[in-house]
Formats: C-alpha cells, structure tokens, sequence
C-alpha cells in the first residue's frame, strides 16, 4: 500500500474516533511491510492477515483491534498498546514488545518465539497454546496469564510476575525463572521454579479458562 492511501485511511480513521465523519479503517489482509506507523491511533481497526512485516510501531495504539493472523514478524512494537487486542494465531517472531501493553489481549496459537517482551504488561491475555520459545520476559507482568500448553523453552522470566498465572502443561524447560514472582497454590513443581519468590495463594478466584 502506497503511502498516500495509508494516510488517508489513518486520517480517516481518526475522524471516526473522534465523532467527526470518517469511518472505520479496514486494511485487512492489507501490505504494510516496513510501514511507519509510530504513534498511530488504530483503535478497533481491522487488520486481520495484514502483512506489517519490520513496521514500526512503536507507541501506536491498537486497543480492541483485529490482528488475528497478522504477520507482524520483527516489527518494532514497544510501548505499543494492544489492550484486549485479537492477535490469535499472529506471527510474532521476533518483535520488539518491551513496555507494551497487552493486557487482556488474546494471543491464543501466536507465534512469539524469540520477542522481546522485557517489562510487557501481559496482565490477564491468554497466551494458551502460544510459542514463547526463547522469549525474553524480564520483568513482564503476566499476573493472571493464561499460558496453558504454552511453549516456553529457554525463555527468559527472570523477575517476572507470574501470580495467578495458569501454567499447566507449559514447557517450560531450560526457562530462566529466577526471582519470579508465583503464588503457592501454582507451584506445580517445586523442582522446576527453584529460585522464584514464592507467595501465599491470592484471595481471588484463580483464572482457569484457556
């Protein structure tokens, strides 16, 4: 997509968001490798299967929006918002997520191997059957994470926040968890999260959905 038809759209877009006309940005199965979206306003926008390909979107906002299956391989997400964002089955290998905010997004089959999510608010997104091998997680958030049948061989979740978090059948060999947070009641396997800070059970219902 040429440069020209982007703007267009994104000011369009914008004027929708703001009650002034416009209307909707559809950019579904869209081509936006490379695209220089930093600091874009994308809120409920529809780019399911779009190609975003290295994009730069750092700080852009994508609050509710539809990027189910998008190739959003080594793209430049940080800071970027995606708060209760479908990204299921995104490809996501590789990106650079550090400071996002992907709260109560749905990542469910996402391909994350290898990203960059040091100090990413995960705080309740589900995460069930997503690939975060070799994933740096440093000081992420994943309070009340849903990672069930998660791949998180050699992943990196040192310090990280794992309470209430909902790890049964992840892989987590070779992960790094020292000084994660996790509650009692998750501690599956004593063995496997030697060096985590463990606390007492939460007093909320603990998250058992996928």
């Amino acid at each position: 997509m040429d440069k020209a038809t982007l703007s267009k759209i994104l000011k369009s877009h914008e004027e929708w968001l703001s009650c002034k006309g416009g209307k909707p940005a559809d950019l579904r199965g869209a081509a936006l490798q490379g695209a220089d979206l930093r600091g874009a306003r994308l809120c409920v926008a529809r780019l399911c299967v779009a190609s975003l390909h290295e994009a730069d979107l750092r700080d852009a906002v994508l609050s509710c929006a539809d990027l189910h299956e998008a190739d959003l391989h080594e793209a430049n997400l940080r800071e970027a918002n995606f708060f209760e964002a479908n990204l299921c089955g995104a490809n996501l290998h590789g990106v650079d997520l550090r400071g996002a905010d992907l709260s109560r997004a749905r990542l469910r089959g996402a391909d994350l191997s290898n990203a960059d999510l040091c100090g990413a608010n995960l705080r309740d997104a589900v995460l069930s059957y997503a690939d975060l091998r070799e994933a740096d997680l440093r000081k992420a958030s994943l309070h009340g994470t849903i990672l069930w049948s998660a791949g998180l061989y050699k992943a990196d979740l040192r310090d990280a926040c794992l309470v209430g978090a909902n790890l049964r059948d992840a892989d987590l060999r070779d992960a790094d968890l020292r000084g994660a947070i996790i509650c009692k009641e998750d501690l599956f396997d004593a063995e496997l999260f030697r060096g985590c800070l463990v606390y007492p059970p939460p007093t909320y219902p603990r998250r058992t959905d996928r």
